[in-house]
């Protein structure tokens, strides 16, 4: 039975990159016949999946419940709850996506993921509490320098080079590998997952606007009747980063999630004619692709840990290109005083 769980992998991941490419595409046989052979060579010289393949792990499967959920959203938000409640069950990274539901007051949907998630925890308390000791502190707590695609990893290894560059200042090279680096990547997550948060609500924010010159140009997050379900969808996926990027210690397997977001990068460069949101769309192409990287057999050839800051330094790259892209949206819609006036006109109990 055990050698079928990485076939299982692979048409779980094949499938959450049909469904996501299906939620911004309208079904067309060339169309859908070309995007499959695409995804499966994108897979081959993926070092992720390889790595997922090989060890058999179960982020294929959560990509794929999530996925589902996505593509849900327009037909029964209620299954989709269920679907991406499925998603945390298994990897408990993607309850990111509440984020961007509550931003756009999706309420069925957050409370269909609030009532499943505590069903499960009713239902199996003994296997979610292993989970918290046996995984999730277990994890939290380690750290190597290869196989590992977090953030903390790319900042050790960017360290360490500004370390023999740097005579005098050896604490950069290990500064991730300590609980005060771990904290302050934490913290810095955190600060970028709000900025994206914000750039959101202010895409949602001018779609409040009667002046028509005043909504969103075309590709952008809220590109027609808010909520759009296409930008709800892409606003979605772009969260994918930062799902992967928490724990010091993030398998290299895990980045499989990058590849996730191309679908929502492909439905707004199509729909986008501006230079600056192109240029972003590109870097965060750019860094999905280093997030690919072969280290390991790059590590073979030069018998070097350092090829493993490339996938890591990928990811830094999409979470950069994200933010970038939700604060670019900003910026074309009126600014950051423009939104601040929009959300304090949106606030409860205004003028009382």
């Amino acid at each position: 039975m055990k050698s079928y769980v990485p076939l299982a992998v692979l048409f779980a991941t094949l499938a959450a990159l049909f469904l996501l490419h299906r939620t911004f595409v309208e079904r067309d046989a060339r169309a859908d016949a070309v995007f499959v052979l695409a995804s499966a060579s994108v897979l081959a010289l993926s070092y992720p999946f390889h790595f997922l393949f090989d060890r058999a792990n179960l982020d294929g499967f959560a990509l794929c419940a999530t996925a589902a959920g996505i593509y849900l959203l327009r037909r029964s938000e209620w299954l989709a709850g269920v679907l991406i409640t499925t998603g945390v069950a298994i990897k408990l990274y993607p309850i990111l996506v509440v984020i961007p539901l509550a931003l756009r007051l999706r309420w069925r949907v957050l409370v269909a993921i609030a009532l499943t998630l505590g069903a499960m925890v009713v239902l199996t308390p003994d296997l979610w509490l292993a989970f918290v000791q046996d995984r999730l502190l277990s994890r939290g707590a380690q750290f190597r320098i290869d196989e590992n695609g977090s953030l903390a990893s790319t900042l050790f290894h960017l360290g360490r080079f500004l370390g023999l560059a740097l005579a005098g200042h050896p604490w950069q090279a290990g500064l991730a590998a300590s609980a005060a680096g771990n904290y302050l990547w934490v913290a810095l997550l955190g600060a970028l997952v709000v900025a994206d948060a914000l750039a959101d609500d202010g895409d949602r924010s001018v779609r409040d606007s009667v002046a028509d010159r005043d909504r969103p140009s075309p590709g952008s997050f809220a590109d027609g009747d808010y909520p759009s379900p296409r930008g709800l969808a892409a606003s979605i996926t772009f969260y994918f980063p930062f799902m992967v990027a928490v724990p010091k210690l993030a398998y290299q397997y895990e980045l499989i999630w990058l590849i996730a977001m191309l679908p929502a990068v492909g439905w707004l460069a199509s729909r986008s004619r501006d230079r600056t949101r192109q240029a972003l769309l590109w870097l965060i192409v750019a860094g999905i692709a280093l997030g690919q990287f072969h280290a390991v057999a790059a590590q073979r050839l030069l018998d070097s840990v350092a090829p493993h800051v490339v996938p890591g330094f990928g990811l830094l790259l999409v979470i950069v290109g994200v933010v970038a892209l939700r604060w670019h949206e900003v910026r074309r819609d009126g600014g950051l005083r423009a939104g601040l006036d929009r959300l304090r006109a949106r606030m409860p109990l205004r003028g009382r």
